[in-house]
C-alpha cells in the first residue's frame, strides 16, 4: 500500500487545525421527488441540473462532498457564470465507472465550460473517483450546426491540489475562440498574493475526444502565466502529473471486427460484439491489412447497404486504393468505429467557378470524413484565407473525393468518415471576387 493510499484509510477528521468543522453531505440520483437533508440515509436530490448546481453552489467550503452512482448533469463553468468549488472541499465519486458528471446546455458561444472550474484562488481542495463526460457534441446553440463552445474535465487553481482517478471523455473545442483544457489543477497569475503550490494530478484517463474539433485541445497542464503589459511571469512550484493514461482515438460505437469477406465489390463484416449499426449508416473501417498494407479498399468510409444480423453487415468497396478488388479476406486489429485523429495532408483543392462554390478537396491519405460532419482546412493554397477554416461536409463522392460545405466559420470540425476527398460549399464574397477579377 502506497503513502497516500494508506492516508485515505485515516479516520476522517472532525475540525480543521483552526478550529473550522469539517462538514460531509451526500447528493444521490434520487427518484422520489424529495430534496433530502444530505446525511447518507437522506441525500441531497441531484437527479436534475438545477438542483445538483444549486446544492454544490450552496455547499460551504471545508465540506466533503460525496456523490452517489449515476449520470448527473450540471452547467458546470465558463469564466462568467456557474458554480465554483470552494477551499477545502473534497469531491468524491462512488468509482470512476461509477458516477459520471455530465455537461449540459453550455450555450454561450466562444466560451470554454468545465464541468468543475472556478477563477477562485483555493487551497486544499480535491477532487477524485468519478467519470466526467464533457458532452461537447451534446451542447446546442440555435444557429449553429456545432456548438461553438470548449468543454473540459476539472479546471481549477491554487495550492495543495489533488485530481485523482478521474476519466474525461468527449472534451474538445468547436470554437476557434476558445482552445480546451481538459485537466489543470495548478495555475499561476502574476502578481503572485499566493504561490500556486503543490498541485497534483494522478491517475487520471483521458480518452475518446469529441468527433468535431476545430483546434488543439491541452489535455494535462500545470500553467504559468505572464503579464500581457511587461513579460512578468509567475510560476507554478512543485506541481506533478503522473499515472496519468491519454488515448485520443476516435470513438464511434466501436466494435472489433472477427472477418471480412470480399465478393467482388461486396465485404461482408463480421463483428465480435453488436455492432449497433442499421442500413444506411455510415461506417468507419480500420486497420484492415492487405499483404502488410493499410492502404487498401478495406478500410475507409462506406455506407452499410445491408445488415444480416446484430453481428454481420455488408458494404461496397470503392476503388480508392486500387482500382482491384480484393479477393482475400484482409488481416490485422480489424475495428468498426475506431481510428486515429491525426492530421491529413491535402493533395489538392479544385472549385466552382461562381458562388455559392462547391469546393473539393481531396486528401493525400484517407481523412475519415462523411456527409454531415465539418473539417477543419489548413491550407497552403492560393487564396489561402478563403480556404482555411471549419467547413461543414455536404456530401461524398468516392473514397478519393468528398464534399464540404458553406463557409460560416462558426462549423466545427469533426471526424467523419475514411475517404480521400471533401467537396465543400463556400459562398463567394466581394473580396474574394476582386481577388479572382470577377464583379
Amino acid at each position: 500500500m502506497s503513502f497516500t493510499d494508506s492516508l485515505l484509510l485515516e479516520e476522517p477528521l472532525k475540525a480543521l487545525p483552526d478550529g473550522h468543522p469539517v462538514r460531509e453531505v451526500w447528493i444521490a440520483f434520487r427518484t422520489d421527488d424529495v430534496h433530502g437533508s444530505g446525511t447518507e440515509n437522506d441525500p441531497y436530490d441531484g437527479s436534475t441540473a438545477e438542483r445538483f448546481d444549486a446544492r454544490m453552489l450552496a455547499t460551504p467550503a471545508n465540506t466533503t462532498i460525496r456523490i452517489g452512482p449515476g449520470v448527473f448533469e450540471t452547467r458546470g463553468y465558463n469564466g462568467i457564470s456557474g458554480w465554483q468549488p470552494k477551499s477545502g472541499q473534497k469531491i468524491f465519486g462512488s468509482g470512476i465507472n461509477v458516477t459520471v458528471l455530465k455537461l449540459v446546455s453550455a450555450s454561450s458561444s466562444g466560451l470554454g465550460y468545465h464541468v468543475i472550474g472556478g477563477d477562485s484562488f483555493l487551497t486544499s481542495f480535491e477532487a477524485s473517483d468519478f467519470t466526467v463526460d464533457c458532452n461537447l457534441a451534446g451542447q446546442a446553440i440555435q444557429g449553429h450546426d456545432f456548438a461553438p463552445v470548449a468543454s473540459g474535465a476539472v479546471g481549477v487553481r491554487g495550492r495543495h491540489i489533488r485530481l485523482r482517478r478521474i476519466r474525461a471523455i468527449n472534451f474538445g473545442t468547436q470554437t476557434a475562440a476558445a482552445e480546451c483544457f481538459v485537466f489543470y489543477g495548478a495555475y499561476a497569475l502574476p502578481p503572485e498574493t499566493e504561490p500556486s503550490d503543490d498541485c497534483v494530478i494522478e491517475e487520471c484517463i483521458l480518452e475518446q475526444p469529441s468527433l468535431n474539433n476545430v483546434r488543439e485541445t491541452t489535455c494535462l497542464i500545470a500553467i504559468g502565466s505572464e503579464r500581457a503589459e511587461d513579460g512578468v511571469m509567475a510560476y507554478h512550484r512543485g506541481c506533478a502529473i503522473r499515472n496519468c493514461v491519454v488515448d485520443c482515438e476516435y470513438r464511434d460505437r466501436p466494435a472489433a471486427v472477427a472477418s471480412i469477406t470480399p465478393s467482388g465489390t461486396t465485404a461482408t463484416v463480421v463483428t465480435r460484439k453488436l455492432h449497433c449499426r442499421s442500413q444506411g449508416d455510415w461506417v468507419i473501417i480500420s486497420g484492415a491489412q492487405v499483404n502488410g498494407s493499410l492502404l487498401n479498399n478495406f478500410n475507409g468510409s462506406y455506407q452499410i447497404t445491408q445488415v444480416d444480423s446484430t453481428t454481420q453487415f455488408r458494404y461496397t468497396m470503392q476503388p480508392w486504393a486500387t482500382q482491384t478488388m480484393p479477393t482475400s479476406s484482409p488481416t490485422g486489429e480489424i475495428w468498426v468505429g475506431k481510428w486515429p485523429s491525426e492530421l491529413v495532408g491535402i493533395s489538392t483543392i479544385s472549385k466552382t467557378d461562381t458562388g455559392p462554390w462547391i469546393v473539393t478537396v481531396t486528401t493525400a491519405t484517407p481523412h475519415f470524413r462523411a456527409p454531415g460532419n465539418n473539417v477543419v482546412m489548413r491550407t497552403g493554397f492560393a487564396y489561402e484565407g478563403k480556404y482555411q477554416g471549419s467547413f461543414k461536409i455536404l456530401s461524398w463522392c468516392d473514397q478519393n473525393r468528398t464534399v464540404v460545405c458553406d463557409q460560416n466559420r462558426n462549423n466545427a470540425v469533426g471526424p467523419l468518415p475514411m475517404v480521400r476527398t471533401c467537396v465543400v460549399s463556400w459562398v463567394a464574397s466581394a473580396e474574394d471576387r476582386a481577388l479572382r477579377g470577377r464583379n
